[in-house]
């Protein structure tokens, strides 16, 4: 019997589309089975379909892929789409060992999130939820990684269910192969000497036998019974625990930082690497310096030169090492200080907040003003880092000499000079106001040359210009105005000017050219200002002359 379709299941479910950029799959088919269980769907002939309705992308991709019956299959699809985002027992056990807190997120969500995702590791390997089953998962997941990679393969296909099993395989493998080299992972090198005591003893129950071929200073050391071509090793230090893309020993511009002692060379990683001279140890009783190359042991000449901070004489070591610049505090004095601070991190991994300051250096290596962070006691002077244009260390300019200081002298009338006021500004004398509206309206009736004005303004004549513009004169409140319109004159802007009757136009005058703000233009530029406020019928001058 087929079950009743009703309307809501024509329409599809209430539910927003999977986003592959933005939604988990694993977070979003929960909420789905949730959301079903509550509408009461069953789960054989519906769940599928409308999960299907809501795939985009990869997802959807996955769907179709799938045979037709398998598709409508809830649990097979549901497989398939973990499989296909890595949300599997292997993916969610990624997911806690690798986890980090993301960005705005503080400790107690991201525990939350831990717990999660350890919750679903122990779902999807199928591992009940006691004492014993979580000890028998986390002890599965230690041999596991323990082992070589053909092995580990060979387990993982079998998916045995406990340690015994698991055991009991791998010692099948090892049985059918003969040996059991490459079977295992060796710890890396140094494992010895760091948990088994200075004596370099090895104990019953370590795995990394080694051997040694050629001089004893020179020789690289390999598990016994491997070769150049089994498993994958780094092929910088020929360690089988990483590659050489995340070797220490490899900067991040691929070069090799490098210790020299008189014995054999130890690394160390780039960020170790601090201006400041703090020493690291390694096996040898002495003591390693930083070199001043990557790409060669150090030599007894370090890359120290003398040079010169301002005006005092300092000691310049130029360090590869380093990503800045170190100076001594004590020459450094308060006016150079920016009052800026900056965090900078030694070779033992300790940050260190120093205050900036700006320096003008001149030195074979550098010439130039710098930014350099203020340490109380660094090995010398002045020690310059990987800053723009500084020279290598091997490239320092052999033809360098120190800059003439040259100490200017001030003479008693200079200084006499110096104490001396500035001479006063000449300034015309404060203009007075060309008045109020009711004084304006009063000498524009006065004047008698206004009076054919009034009659074009009474008359409402209009005026077309040969420039296609235009010109009126109009009353508004008792004053006299022009209107004046051309294409030719601000973009086609509309003036209103105020008619400047005789008596007042040269104080118009006056304040558009002699003010300390107007400039003093020229004749044209002083009518051009003028005209965008006022119409003088000045019958002097060409541009204002009566239409």
């Amino acid at each position: 019997m087929k079950p009743k379709v009703t309307g809501s299941d024509l329409r599809g479910p209430k539910l927003p589309a999977f986003e592959e950029g933005k939604d988990n799959i694993d977070s979003y088919l929960q909420r789905f089975e949730r959301y079903a269980t509550t509408q009461g769907w069953d789960m054989e002939n519906q769940w599928a379909s409308n999960l299907s309705v809501l795939l985009k992308g990869r997802a959807l991709d996955v769907f179709r892929r799938l045979p037709v019956e398998q598709s409508l299959d809830y649990n097979v699809l549901k497989d398939a789409l973990l499989k296909r985002f890595e949300t599997t027992e292997q993916g969610f056990r990624k997911k806690f060992k690798t986890g980090r807190p993301e960005a705005g997120e503080n400790f107690a969500k991201f525990a939350v999130r831990l717990d999660s995702y350890f919750l679903r590791w122990l779902e999807m390997a199928k591992t009940p939820k006691t004492f014993e089953g979580v000890k028998d998962l986390i002890i599965r997941d230690q041999f596991i990684q323990a082992c070589g990679n053909e092995l580990t393969l060979f387990l993982k296909e079998r998916i045995p269910a406990t340690i015994g099993e698991m055991a009991k395989l791998a010692d099948q493998f090892a049985d059918a192969r003969g040996h059991t080299a490459n079977l295992l992972k060796f710890r890396p090198e140094g494992y010895k000497k760091q948990f088994n005591g200075s004596n370099g003893k090895t104990g019953t129950g370590d795995v990394s036998t080694t051997k040694q071929s050629g001089s004893e200073s020179g020789s690289k050391t390999r598990p016994v019974g491997s070769s150049s071509g089994s498993g994958k090793h780094c092929f910088i230090c020929n360690k089988t625990d990483h590659l050489s893309y995340n070797c220490p020993r490899k900067s991040k511009k691929g070069q090799v930082q490098c210790i020299s002692t008189k014995d054999k060379a130890a690394v160390i990683p780039p960020e170790d690497c601090c201006s400041e001279g703090v020493v690291k140890d390694t096996d040898t009783t002495e003591t390693n310096i930083l070199t001043s190359s990557c790409e060669r042991p150090l030599s007894c000449e370090m890359p120290a030169v003398r040079g010169r901070v301002g005006n005092r004489s300092v000691m310049v070591l130029r360090d590869t090492g380093c990503s800045g610049a170190v100076i001594r505090k004590s020459p450094v004095s308060d006016e150079d200080v920016t009052g800026e601070t900056q965090a900078c991190i030694l070779a033992n991994g300790d940050k260190l907040t120093v205050p900036i300051a700006k320096l003008l250096v001149d030195s074979p290596y550098f010439t130039g003003s710098v930014c350099a962070w203020c340490m109380d006691n660094p090995v010398y002077d002045l020690i310059l880092g990987n800053i723009p244009g500084v020279r290598h260390a091997n490239d320092p300019d052999l033809e360098w000499k120190p800059a003439e200081v040259i100490h200017a002298v001030q003479t008693r009338a200079q200084a006499k000079k110096d104490n001396q006021p500035y001479r006063t500004l000449r300034v015309p004398k404060v203009m007075q106001d060309i008045g109020t509206p009711e004084e304006i309206k009063e000498t524009q009736k006065a004047d008698g040359t206004l009076s054919k004005y009034w009659h074009l303004a009474k008359d409402a004549a209009v005026k077309d210009r040969t420039d296609r513009g235009s010109s009126r004169f109009y009353v508004s409140r008792g004053l006299l105005y022009r209107e004046f319109q051309s294409p030719s004159v601000g973009n086609g802007r509309v003036f209103k000017q105020l008619v400047i009757p005789e008596k007042l136009r040269s104080t118009v005058l006056q304040l558009a050219h002699d003010t300390m703000m107007a400039g003093h233009l020229g004749a044209k530029k002083t009518m051009d200002r003028i005209r965008t406020e006022f119409f003088l019928a000045w019958y002097g001058i060409r541009c204002y002359q009566i239409l």
